[in-house]
């Protein structure tokens, strides 16, 4: 009997990173999920730090946060807190770390929804990881590289129209497209993109540099242009899921 594949959850692209060939989360990341405050996972962890050790080194870094859901996390009391940016120590923990601290929390319904999540994130990030080293995968990188490199001289040229057509901000053309082409190819991050949404990607920006070249010709505004690109793309969406 075939094993039922996990559903993935929504926003759970960011639960996981990829540092080199490791994979790790941190603390924030738990406190976040978990609904708990980054104070009582920092806690956990300082408590018990020789046990965490035991699995690889302890790392810290600093990180930005502003908003009112963030600071829930960091701070048991957030009543008074300044709206500006505030910076916390985050702890960077590897697989076994992570899993090790989860296996310490209180399992409620909330918690056993983010241990399956993160589970999936560390297994799909160590495919991602094998599946990086293939002749295939380097290749579609490659080959994007160069299609990458077609589409921001299109952007270039579209900036210089847009610039004619009265544009105060035409640099602003090249994240707008950018975002256009990742959400076609179903991506956040192209460093961690699989070997079929590098193919998507391509089709996205090749596309992308058509379209663009084509609308300058028949002098269309420039965002027109832009919808035009956005129309073409749609049958693309989820096709890198």
């Amino acid at each position: 009997m075939s094993k039922k594949p996990i559903e993935r959850s929504d926003n759970m692209d960011n639960l996981v990173i990829l540092k080199g060939n490791d994979v790790f989360t941190n603390s924030w990341v738990i406190a976040e999920g978990t609904g708990n405050s980054h104070r009582a996972i920092k806690s956990i962890v300082d408590k018990y730090s020789d046990d965490f050790k035991e699995f690889g080194k302890l790392s810290y870094h600093s990180k930005w946060f502003e908003n009112e859901k963030q600071k829930k996390i960091f701070s048991d009391n957030s009543k008074g807190v300044s709206r500006e940016k505030t910076k916390i120590e985050v702890i960077l923990l590897n697989e076994p770390q992570a899993t090790l601290l989860i296996t310490y929390l209180r399992n409620t319904e909330q918690v056993r929804r983010f241990k399956k999540n993160l589970v999936f994130e560390f297994y799909r990030m160590r495919d991602f990881i094998r599946e990086k080293q293939t002749p295939a995968w380097q290749e579609s990188r490659q080959t994007g590289i160069t299609t990458r490199k077609k589409e921001t001289d299109a952007i270039k040229r579209l900036c210089e129209y847009a610039t004619a057509q009265g544009s105060k901000h035409p640099e602003r053309l090249y994240t707008a497209y950018t975002k256009l082409a990742n959400k076609a190819a179903g991506i956040t991050n192209r460093t961690t993109a699989t070997n079929l949404q590098l193919s998507v990607l391509t089709v996205a920006e090749s596309i992308i540099a058509q379209t663009i070249d084509a609308g300058i010709e028949e002098n269309k505004p420039y965002k027109e242009i832009y919808q035009d690109c956005k129309r073409k793309l749609a049958v693309l969406q989820g096709v890198g899921k």
